[in-house]
């Protein structure tokens, strides 16, 4: 069960928006984490957003941007490549937080390392993956059930090994996001 919920008027809005994109499971993605002032963590919390491109490839599948920060440069080249990647450039997720919250209700599943964005969607009972880098934040423990969080029931967590990069972990995700893709209408 959720622990919040989203603006119902806003997320009506959004969900009007997602709607009208083309079908198929529609996915929020970021790829950094971290603060400057935290910057061993926020090392093995962020991944190049090309590494990410092996899941922007799986067919039946629509991108949806949760990054924060100055990333339209990077979104708007990748863009280019890819006509399934889209972003709310009305949403600043550092300063509009409901809209933020109602976005990503909306969305089939969550897939990023960790940033506010992947706390959101666990506290609204999103479907999500966390990329966790090595060594991870010491406060993404187990319940008790393989990868599941602790904090949220809903959230799968994916443990980097320290040997491992971050594309071969991404990677390794393709064919369960192909088969759950393919299930999607």
């Amino acid at each position: 069960t959720p622990y919040i919920n989203a603006d119902e008027k806003l997320k009506s809005k959004l969900k009007n928006q997602i709607g009208s994109l083309p079908s198929g499971l529609k996915i929020g993605f970021a790829w950094k984490g971290g603060t400057p002032n935290h910057q061993r963590l926020a090392d093995s919390k962020s991944m190049h957003l090309e590494h990410l491109q092996f899941l922007f490839n799986i067919p039946n599948t629509q991108w949806i941007n949760l990054q924060y920060g100055d990333v339209m440069d990077s979104l708007n080249n990748l863009s280019c490549e890819h006509s399934n990647i889209h972003y709310f450039e009305e949403i600043d997720p550092l300063n509009e937080i409901e809209s933020q919250l109602a976005l990503i209700s909306n969305l089939d599943l969550v897939i990023q390392p960790s940033n506010a964005s992947i706390h959101f969607a666990g506290a609204l009972g999103v479907k999500s993956w966390v990329l966790l880098g090595h060594p991870h934040d010491f406060r993404w423990f187990s319940n008790g059930v393989d990868e599941q969080s602790a904090w949220y029931p809903s959230v799968r967590m994916i443990k980097k090994s320290q040997k491992q990069g971050w594309e071969e972990l991404v990677e390794s995700l393709v064919p369960e996001l192909t088969a759950l893709a393919a299930t999607k209408s």
